[in-house]
């Protein structure tokens, strides 16, 4: 297969397809130990909470972990998050699988040891920092809360609209590509989840190889979610869970790691989009990995 390709039309394939993907993506970047007011966004530190609202906790009525906080107004215009109000992401700090159900793939978007909390509007009346030290007790692991946010520090971000083509990781991949190779090149068809080396020419192989797994991890809104091991909307019932809410990926800082899932991984959310549209965070899929 492929000694009659002309490379020049591969690449140009491979241009188009990529334009046809992109996806908006909103890249954060953290600043480690900055000053942060309670209602702006950031990961770690003192969170918002109005006096009619109460500690996310898990199932068992444990107090969850404060992960990371979204205010929509310091978005830059985007077709993501609502305009206005706070997102939050809580995750359970008394286990090392940090609120993942890595033996429950079929459980993996309820809300046992998680909770993704949405304030529509910002209240004036909300608790100050003294009184969060006071009513924040996170459940414990031997000691410690655990959390992927090290030395309890907290980050100031800041964010930048970008395009973010698509990529091997993603679970929509191979239909996706294979629906557009066979299309163009319909007497060279591809049938597998991703060509095979002995069935393409090699410098066909090498042009995609190049181009298209090229790895786009970082921390995020949107765009397409990053993986160490695999996609877990891979499987049917899944699928839908289109957005990426927030990925936070490993973070080394200048001189020491400073954000770190596991062995150097990553974390994601991601919900559906008609539940987004209705603002209905109820059922986000929440998942990380590692090396």
């Amino acid at each position: 297969m492929g000694n009659e390709i002309n490379l020049i039309q591969v690449e140009q394939f491979i241009k188009n397809f990529k334009n046809e993907n992109l996806k908006e993506v909103i890249s954060i970047t953290t600043y480690p130990n900055k000053p942060v007011d309670i209602t702006s966004s950031k990961f770690g530190g003192t969170f918002y909470l109005p006096k009619n609202a109460q500690i996310p906790t898990n199932n068992e009525g444990e107090q969850l972990t404060f992960l990371a906080q979204i205010n929509c107004k310091e978005l830059p215009e985007n077709n993501i998050y609502p305009k206005e109000g706070i997102v939050q992401f809580w995750i359970y700090g008394g286990s090392q699988q940090l609120g993942a159900d890595f033996m429950d793939f079929d459980s993996i978007n309820n809300n046992k040891n998680k909770r993704v909390v949405y304030y529509q509007t910002i209240e004036e009346d909300y608790y100050s920092e003294e009184e969060i030290n006071s009513l924040y007790q996170p459940k414990e692991f031997n000691g410690k809360v655990l959390t992927p946010l090290l030395n309890g520090a907290t980050f100031a971000l800041s964010f930048k609209l970008e395009k973010q083509p698509i990529t091997v990781m993603e679970y929509s991949f191979n239909s996706l590509f294979n629906s557009a190779w066979n299309e163009k090149f319909p007497s060279l068809k591809i049938e597998e989840e991703w060509p095979e080396l002995e069935d393409l020419n090699i410098d066909v192989f090498n042009i995609l190889e190049k181009e298209l797994t090229t790895l786009t991890s970082g921390t995020q809104i949107g765009g397409y979610g990053h993986f160490t091991q695999w996609d877990p909307r891979s499987d049917e019932y899944l699928n839908d869970y289109n957005i990426l809410l927030l990925q936070i990926d490993t973070d080394y800082g200048a001189n020491e790691p400073s954000i770190m899932w596991g062995d150097e991984g990553i974390g994601n959310f991601f919900i559906q989009e008609d539940k987004l549209k209705q603002l209905d965070f109820s059922s986000v899929l929440y998942s990380w990995d590692c090396f």
